[in-house]
């Protein structure tokens, strides 16, 4: 994996904003829908300009402000800043438009140059966000190949130590496939799973542990099973707050951080007793990524 900066991270950053709960790409959506499709006849075009007035003022709110952090942290990084011209351009446009909306210049004879020019502008701002997405997934791939034999590796001691095996390791699918993740992270993070699950196992005759990769086309997903107590008096959601242990004086990477981390790049973290009453699971599902 090439070296990052701390630019890969606030750009990352910027885009985690961007799409959460997808928001900003939907007022972008819904904008570029309703010009694209303005009516050539008055009366129908004053009956959908509140339409028009609700998109702009979300446009401004919200979704030019978040477009905007992701044109300054694209600036800041050499590799990408062929891609600021262009973007800033296409927004530049964006705005200025939105801007006349805003304003209630809005008439009839404007409809045929907007049905071009906003759509147009909205596509051109896209193609660029996922070039910036497709640069970000390069500089984060982590490779489990190497991930979770290296933790493993590192636990042997913890593992011995509690009398805790494996009863199996399963990998389904094809391996070679990277996740959209860092790799320093994802390993203290399979870390504190590996040591939740032998506190778990402390009181339990049976002390195994499961393990399963399964490589997808768009995901991974990574499974570790425990025999022990299960979750017994505290759920998921309680575990995943932040300042909550079960360790005595607190606990390590932390399941609050970990679950932040995992929701950044895009993937999943949760915990469930496991169906035949016996322990717990632990699932994370990470975003795979394309190595062309």
């Amino acid at each position: 994996m090439r070296p990052k900066t701390a630019e890969y991270d606030n750009l990352l950053t910027s885009l985690v904003n961007f799409d959460h709960g997808q928001m900003a790409g939907r007022n972008l959506n819904r904008l570029e829908f309703l010009l694209a499709n303005l009516p050539n006849s008055p009366e129908k075009l004053d009956e959908i300009k509140p339409n028009i007035k609700a998109a702009v003022e979300a446009y401004q709110s919200l979704t030019s402000d978040q477009l905007d952090h992701i044109a300054r942290h694209v600036q800041r990084l050499k590799p990408l800043q062929h891609l600021t011209v262009k973007f800033n351009q296409s927004k530049k446009k964006l705005d200025e438009i939105v801007c006349r909306l805003a304003l209630g210049n809005l008439s009839a004879t404007d409809s045929d140059r907007l049905r071009s020019a906003v759509p147009e502008a909205i596509r051109k701002i896209k193609e660029d966000i996922a070039q910036v997405r497709k640069s970000v997934l390069a500089q984060y791939s982590a490779d489990l190949l190497r991930v979770i034999p290296t933790v493993l590796a590192g636990t042997v001691t913890l593992l011995r130590e509690n009398g805790v095996g494996f009863r199996n390791i399963t990998v389904h699918g094809a391996p070679m496939s990277l996740v959209f993740f860092d790799e320093a992270e994802l390993m203290a993070i399979f870390e504190e799973l590996l040591s939740n699950a032998c506190d778990a196992l402390a009181d339990s005759e049976r002390k195994e542990l499961a393990l399963l990769i399964d490589f997808g086309v768009e995901q991974v997903v990574i499974r570790l099973s425990d025999s022990g107590r299960g979750l017994k008096g505290a759920g998921p959601e309680t575990l995943f707050q932040r300042g909550f242990s079960t360790k005595p004086g607190g606990g390590g990477y932390g399941l609050y951080h970990a679950h932040q981390q995992v929701e950044r790049f895009g993937g999943r973290l949760r915990l469930y007793n496991n169906p035949d009453g016996s322990g717990a699971t632990a699932e994370l599902i990470l975003k795979t990524v394309n190595r062309e």
